[in-house]
């Protein structure tokens, strides 16, 4: 399955009271794994022992779950915490109680969720655990699961262990192995392992990151499972700067080889961003991308293809209170049909943008965009409105409407969630 997950946070604190703030939108090429939301979670701190929280998250598109939350901790004499949780959505209430006691050793902690009277699902979850620290930066832990799923039971048992390392000045390194056995009382049995390995470096105007993750899993179902991202950045000098990035994932059905899926994606770019005066600023960026889709796959977001992309995306300040920010790009896709020759097409998206400053940190977006699909010879066009605020430093919330049915982004061709009411957090630096 190739998928691609972006999240935005956003946290303040004062006093006694931690406002947080997350949007996550998730694109993924299986049907029904795909939406974005929007979550907000405020928390006080009644006393030094006792806090209080409370959560809501909004389904903006696709298939998020739109849900509210109420929890409570309670710390006695520092080392033991109690905490109650209660969850309502579309499908029902769910109850959460644990305990976690902080010993000289690790921490113990257990753990029971439940769903409530009105529910029409008989499911229940039993988890006891326990960490240790591993060294500097470093955690091993075990865990045991009984999960209740209607007329499903098993037990589930997890090893894993995590370690971080500061190599040296700017360089960082993550190791992290788990197992997981499951067991169902049909006498079924499965294994699940996973290995994640990674590195960090920044320093002297270079930077890049690298996480790369192993899966395999036997038992019912036989997969084995890669994925690994890789983006890197140089400072050619202060207002130029080379982007570069890679991204491929594999899944391997070793039972039924005809679904198994591959993802590609490869993009260099070049940035150039006058530091003396910031009136404008630019960016070039050519993309390729190559992908394999299932059989059932009746509607993905991949298909089986190359497709190489240029764009070229910019900002110009034209007066102290007006911006006009634009995007041009063009996309040429090879797609493979089964006993037929690929099929080539050729698009081209345009986006013009106004936005103009009104007080008390507020602007107004207006958004032109159109699509040209060469081949078909059809046109799209239409409109974005959007309100926003800049009151934090570094981050910007939008909300608008868009009344277009195409995506900004050409790498992507499922349009069913872009119309409509939107919400956007964007990050400045």
């Amino acid at each position: 399955m190739s998928s691609r997950k972006t999240t935005l946070n956003w946290r303040h604190s004062r006093d006694r009271l931690v406002l947080e703030g997350e949007y996550l939108d998730r694109q993924a090429s299986t049907l029904g794994t795909s939406g974005s939301a929007v979550a907000l979670r405020a928390q006080y701190d009644w006393t030094d022992r006792l806090k209080v929280s409370l959560e809501h998250q909004e389904s903006m598109s696709g298939d998020s779950l739109t849900q509210s939350a109420a929890g409570v901790e309670y710390t006695f004499k520092e080392k033991l915490l109690l905490s109650g949780r209660v969850v309502v959505s579309a499908d029902g209430e769910a109850f959460q109680g644990g305990a976690s006691w902080d010993t000289a050793f690790g921490r113990l902690y257990a753990q029971r969720q439940m769903l409530g009277p009105e529910s029409s699902d008989d499911t229940a979850n039993t988890v006891l655990g326990a960490e240790a620290p591993f060294g500097a930066g470093g955690t091993v832990y075990s865990e045991y699961q009984w999960d209740r799923s209607g007329d499903q039971r098993g037990l589930r048992s997890i090893t894993g262990i995590r370690r971080d390392w500061s190599v040296t000045d700017g360089l960082s390194l993550l190791l992290s192995g788990e197992q997981t056995t499951l067991q169902a009382l049909d006498g079924s049995e499965g294994e699940l392992s996973a290995l994640i390995g990674g590195a960090s470096f920044d320093r002297n105007g270079i930077k890049f990151n690298t996480r790369n993750e192993w899966r395999q899993q036997r038992g019912i179902k036989s997969f084995d499972q890669f994925t690994t991202i890789n983006t890197g950045e140089v400072k050619l000098r202060p207002a130029f700067t080379v982007l570069g990035e890679y991204r491929q994932s594999k899944s391997e059905d070793l039972l039924l080889p005809d679904q198994s899926t591959r993802f590609q994606e490869a993009s260099l770019g070049f940035a150039i961003r006058p530091i003396d005066h910031d009136r404008w600023n630019v960016l070039f960026k050519f993309s390729s991308l190559d992908s394999d889709a299932t059989p059932t796959q009746i509607d993905p977001l991949y298909d089986d293809s190359t497709a190489d992309l240029l764009s070229t995306d910019w900002s110009v300040q034209l007066h102290q209170r007006i911006e006009w920010v634009g995007k041009q790009a063009f996309k040429r896709k090879l797609t493979e049909l089964d006993g037929l020759s690929a099929i080539e097409t050729n698009t081209s998206l345009s986006i013009q943008r106004l936005n103009f400053d009104i007080p008390r940190n507020f602007s107004l977006g207006a958004e032109y965009r159109r699509l040209h699909q060469k081949e078909a010879d059809d046109v799209r066009a239409g409109w974005l409105g959007e309100v926003m605020w800049d009151g934090f430093e570094h981050v910007g919330i939008g909300v608008g409407y868009n009344f277009t049915e195409f995506s900004s982004d050409l790498r992507f061709d499922s349009d069913y969630s872009e119309y409509g009411w939107f919400l956007r957090v964007q990050g400045k630096y």
